[in-house]
């Protein structure tokens, strides 16, 4: 009578694969949560630094920025010395980069100004964005004998911070919004003859900024 009670070579593999599988799955679940963990520990970080970013520039208002769209920076050593916060770590108990973790202000519309951080550290660095708004005319250009209706929209991959737009007549500054900050898109109605521009200027939330031009519009 033959013994069958064993696992063949077939079975065997199965398990081995069928084990593989649920180990890789385990380690990429782990790893999903201990990623999680590191980034959540760093916003936090993130979020301490820029509130002491924020006390710091309201003690020091003469290091503001001056102009529209204008940055100041300020370390995180400089913060850290002067008990704005506390040294700042990372997930290893170590010091981050206290010279090149940064706040930055910039100066957004004649009253507002907007904050961000840079925090870096051995394993981690606040992401970058260097992706600018996009500013559309609708229509881009137009001839008209009777009135032009333009709208301008502003959109970014995170956040438009604030806007202005000039408009030029026959070669003269005709209006000129100046920066606000931007809520929805703006709709702009042309009514006298002339040649007409419209020149749009948008700041996002990380400080990257656009000019661009629209084409003519024409009444006659």
């Amino acid at each position: 009578m033959n013994d069958n009670s064993g696992f063949t070579l077939i079975e065997m593999l199965a398990m081995i694969i069928i084990l593989g599988v649920l180990v890789t799955i385990g380690y990429i679940s782990i790893r999903s949560v201990l990623d999680r963990g590191h980034d959540n520990y760093y916003n936090s970080q993130e979020n301490m630094l820029l509130l002491a970013g924020r006390e710091y520039f309201a003690d020091y208002r003469s290091k503001l920025p001056k102009e529209i769209g204008e940055t100041s920076t300020i370390p995180a050593k400089t913060l850290i010395n002067e008990s704005y916060i506390d040294s700042i770590k990372d997930v290893n108990k170590a010091d981050c980069d206290f010279e090149n973790s940064i706040v930055t202000v910039q100066k957004i519309t004649t009253r507002d100004f907007q904050y961000y951080v840079t925090l870096i550290c051995d394993n981690y660095k606040t992401d970058n964005d260097d992706i600018k708004p996009v500013i559309t005319f609708t229509p881009s250009s137009k001839l008209s004998e009777d009135y032009i209706n333009v709208i301008i929209k502003v959109t970014d991959n995170e956040e438009v911070a604030s806007f202005r737009y000039v408009i030029t007549k026959d070669g003269e500054t005709y209006d000129d919004s100046n920066y606000n900050t931007y809520n929805n898109e703006i709709a702009i109605k042309l009514t006298e003859v002339g040649d007409y521009k419209i020149i749009g200027y948008a700041i996002d939330n990380k400080g990257n900024r656009t000019t661009i031009s629209s084409g003519n519009y024409i009444i006659n």
